[in-house]
């Protein structure tokens, strides 16, 4: 799909870049073997290859670049589309300065630009789901009939069964299940529910989770039934 978008972006004469996270990751690999001559590698590397690569870009001989954090900021002429790979990772979280994040980073040079900004992930950060519910970005997704026929199997297993030799039936139930999983092919996440988590209060309409107006820590209840601000943490 990216590669696609890629290649309809340099057929309308304008060019690319394109973000990935992890240094061995195979989306910048294909999309310079697209771009051939016209790509250029901000990947880590070479002092010498960094500065030819921004030169290339500044110059108009790139139309392509693609690479890691430090990317977002390579010099492209009329730039028509950004992509950002794994929106949510903490990768893209830059700690030194000038800090900045990514994801924001390539909104922002989209919007400057007049391109489209595409953001992929299995699961939208806490940032773009405000964006999101904000109207400031558009979610593009299956239909659900296909999300549904891709969408894992999930097994809710209940350890509180009293009766005896329940929980062995669970487990070997469970075992099963992740054999099966793994000898298809497949991959499989057991999630174990633990104490110590705090609950919070939220409106059974909207769902909204209800804060503090002072702190906005999430509202917990006392024992004597007034709501509180529970501590950060709790």
């Amino acid at each position: 799909m990216v590669a696609d978008l890629v290649a309809r972006c340099l057929a309308a004469g304008r060019s690319a870049l394109v973000l990935a996270p992890d240094p061995a990751a195979a989306l910048p690999d294909a999309v310079l073997r697209l771009a051939g001559p016209h790509g250029a590698d901000w990947r880590p590397g070479a002092e010498r290859a960094r500065y030819r690569a921004f030169l290339r870009g500044r110059t108009g001989h790139a139309r392509v670049a693609a690479g890691e954090r430090a990317a977002v900021f390579a010099p492209l002429r009329d730039l028509g589309l950004v992509v950002v790979d794994e929106e949510a990772s903490p990768a893209w979280k830059e700690r030194r300065s000038p800090r900045h994040h990514v994801r924001e980073v390539a909104l922002a040079r989209a919007r400057l630009a007049g391109a489209t900004c595409v953001l992929l992930g299995d699961l939208p950060s806490a940032a773009l789901w405000r964006l999101l519910e904000g109207g400031h970005v558009t979610a593009l997704a299956a239909d659900r009939a296909t999300q549904r026929a891709r969408a894992p199997r999930v097994d809710v297993a209940d350890l509180s069964d009293p009766r005896p030799g329940a929980r062995r039936a669970l487990h070997r139930h469970r075992r099963a299940r992740l054999t099966h999983a793994v000898r298809g092919g497949g991959a499989a996440i057991v999630l174990a529910g633990r104490g110590g988590q705090g609950g919070a209060l939220a409106c059974r309409g909207c769902r909204r989770r209800l804060t503090c107006p002072v702190c906005d820590s999430s509202l917990g209840v006392c024992a004597n039934g007034h709501p509180r601000a529970r501590p950060p943490g709790r």
